[in-house]
């Protein structure tokens, strides 16, 4: 079977209903096949998709320098991200 994937954009009527979806996209990993494939993600222009990949590398560095139990992530609504620190979770 030939590959079927192609980038589908949805608008949504608000906001509310957008983060809603967007904080519910962990449930489709756990379906079966096709569903547990589907990614999804904000359209970003190109601008936007430059700013919050030098914040990824940024938050990356970060993480490689500091010594310590904490992760390092952006975080935030379009646009408006920051760099968060996290502590790890330490398995037992």
């Amino acid at each position: 079977m030939g590959s079927n994937l192609r980038p589908v954009i949805i608008k949504f009527v608000n906001l509310t209903i957008k983060m809603l979806v967007m904080r519910n996209l962990f449930k489709l990993k756990t379906m079966n096949e096709p569903y547990a494939k589907i990614r999804v993600g904000h359209d970003l222009t190109r601008d936007q998709r430059d700013q919050l990949k030098k914040l990824v590398d940024e938050a990356r560095e970060k993480e490689n320098s500091t010594e310590g139990d904490f992760l390092y992530r952006v975080r935030g609504a379009v646009g408006r991200w920051k760099i968060t620190k996290f502590p790890k979770k330490i398995s037992v």
